[in-house]
Order: C-alpha cells, then structure tokens, then sequence
C-alpha cells in the first residue's frame, strides 16, 4: 500500500497530490493586503493628476482673459481710443426744434456735440473757445431753406463732418470739412437725389468705408 502511495504521487499526511519527481505541489501563496490595494492608490494618483490638470488649465485660461480684455473706452471728458484724453465742453442749450448730434470733428475719436436749429450749426472744437463756435449754412448755398443735417465721414479721412439735405430741391451737399473750423468760405459736392420732402440719414461704411447719405421720401 505504501508503495502504490509513493508511485501516484500522494502525501499521506495532508492528502496532497503531486508529481513522481517533485513531490506534492506547494501551497498557493496567500494575497498580501498591499497588493490588493495597489489599484486603489494608482485610481487616487489618477484622479489628483487630472485634478491638478484642470485647476491649472482653468487658472491659464483665467490669466489669458485678463490679458486679452479690451480696454474700456469712455470720450469726451474721459479717456478716448488709442489713451487720447478727450476734451471736457459746456453743454450746449437744444432750443425747442433744434437737433442735436453727434461727430468726431477732429478725427481722434472724442464725439462732440452739435446743436442744429435748421440754418445754424453751433458746436465746440477747441477747448480754448471762449464760446461755442457757429455757422450760418445759407452762407454755403445762399439758400434760406431750412435742411436737414447729418453727420458722417464722407471721405474716408476719419473726420466726420456736415452734409445738408434740403427737401426744397433733394439735393444733398456734402462737405469736406467742418464749416467755420478754419477762416473763409466752406464749399460742398452737392449730389441731386431726386427726391423733394424726402427723410435723411446715414448709411455707415464700416470697416473703412465711407459713410453716405440716404433719402427716402416721406410716407
């Protein structure tokens, strides 16, 4: 009996079978606790990476919107484009049916206030005026007719300045400067629409274009 023990391979202490050159297959090595864990903590180390990861990113992408944001830009009276101060001016009264307006006169991007009463342009250009400036604009046609001002740049120069449509007769005049900017007699182009007691306004050019004047006739 023992013999036929020996030959198959079988421990008769604890009933293990093993082979005929080696003798009975040793235990199983138990699964330490560390090795177990070892996934846990990688998982962790993960997530802290990525965690890490994304609080950087957000505090980049925070850095470059501070870096990136435009300037505010405020005029007249305060800081105008490009860090041009813009000049502070009395207001102008706006007598019952006058307009009032709106141009960059000088071209440095600061708007200044124009009153139009019809026949009379006033506005200020220079803060050492001692009062606001005027022009009569029956001295540019000789035409007593009121008309209806608008403001733009009509020739690209980036300085807005005057143009007259005068529903009597639908021509529009556009002049190249300021009238009553500089001493002598302002001239205009006067462009004949065809259109008598029309409505004007302002068709901007945009993206260096020039700004033109647009009649319809009233409805």
């Amino acid at each position: 009996l023992d013999d036929a023990d020996d030959r198959d391979g079988l421990d008769a202490s604890d009933g293990r079978r093993g082979t005929r050159a080696f003798g009975p297959r040793p235990d199983r090595p138990a699964e330490s606790g560390g090795r177990r864990g070892r996934p846990l903590l990688t998982g962790l180390a993960v997530v802290s990476l990525l965690a890490g990861a994304a609080g950087a990113g957000l505090w980049i992408r925070h850095r470059l919107a501070e870096e990136q944001r435009p300037g505010e830009v405020t005029l007249d009276g305060a800081t105008g484009p490009a860090g041009v101060e813009c000049p502070s001016f009395e207001p102008i009264p706006v007598p019952e049916g006058a307009t009032e307006l709106e141009g960059d006169l000088t071209g440095d991007g600061c708007l200044h206030q124009v009153v139009w009463d019809g026949r009379v342009m006033r506005f200020w250009l220079d803060p050492t005026d001692p009062a606001a400036r005027r022009y009569d604009f029956s001295e540019a046609d000789g035409s007593p007719a009121a008309g209806q001002m608008l403001l733009g740049d009509w020739n690209c120069d980036g300085v807005d300045t005057p143009a007259l449509y005068r529903p009597s007769n639908g021509v529009v005049a556009y002049f190249s400067e300021v009238p009553g900017r500089v001493s002598g007699t302002a001239t205009a182009t006067d462009d004949p629409t065809g259109v008598v007691d029309g409505r004007a306004s302002v068709v901007r050019g945009g993206d260096g274009g020039c700004d033109t004047v647009e009649v319809e006739p009233e409805a």
